[in-house]
């Protein structure tokens, strides 16, 4: 069982990851770097993250029978619609057995595309709710932008958490995103990459990672170690 004060903190930490993103200041809508057409494919490289019962956590582009995507596994993000005037665009992910639908929001940073007003988020990112409380470094490249996330604390157990989320400049899709959780001195790690580049493939016709964050911090911090 988690104590009270264990409660607490997770009670805190799933607010945080479950808010919805919000930024201050004016963004320049006008900067964006993707269009219907375009897919990049993505890998998940590492996966040891394990739930409260000490199960792995899988990594799934849907509920439905055939999302999970192992550790090596590969899935495809398709643009399937033009971004609107507020930045919002339709999306495929396939892995090879299903093809789930969704909507981005290329103002929400830490999904699979952001706008590409890099002035803006040099200071919007770290302000964002996604990383509320918590301290973060922004490295803005010439051809990269990475913000990355900590939160630390041994008031009552030792605890590591890191977010690092990294973005081709050019076109504003994600390179790579990794969670990193130590507690109690064991470390733990979920990794995505981007197999194809700042430059997308192009398919005619139809055809990760708030929600993701949302559906990892809960297991990640709350497990109980034996």
């Amino acid at each position: 069982m988690l104590n009270g004060n264990r409660r607490y903190l997770l009670s805190i930490l799933t607010i945080m990851f479950l808010f919805s993103l919000s930024f201050a200041g004016a963004q320049d809508t006008t900067e964006v770097g993707i269009e219907k057409g375009n897919y990049w494919e993505f890998k998940l490289v590492e996966n040891t993250i394990t739930d409260a019962n000490g199960d792995l956590v899988e990594f799934a582009i849907s509920a439905s029978e055939g999302g999970i995507v192992e550790v090596g596994g590969t899935f495809d993000f398709e643009i399937t619609e033009e971004v609107t005037e507020s930045g919002a665009y339709d999306y495929t992910l396939d892995n090879g057995e299903i093809t789930a639908v969704g909507t981005g929001d290329l103002d929400e940073f830490g999904s699979e595309a952001v706008f590409t007003d890099w002035e803006y988020w040099t200071t919007a990112a770290e302000d964002s709710a996604l990383f509320l409380l918590t301290e973060v470094t922004i490295t803005d490249g010439t051809d990269e932008f990475k913000a990355v996330s900590v939160i630390e604390s041994d008031l009552i157990f030792i605890i590591s958490y890191t977010v690092e989320i990294v973005y081709y400049k050019d076109t504003g899709v994600l390179k790579s995103m990794s969670i990193t959780s130590t507690i109690d001195s064991v470390t733990e790690e979920m990794t995505i990459e981007n197999q194809t580049g700042a430059v997308a493939e192009e398919v005619p016709g139809f055809g990760f990672i708030m929600s993701l964050l949302a559906l990892l911090a809960v297991p990640v911090i709350a497990k109980k170690r034996k």
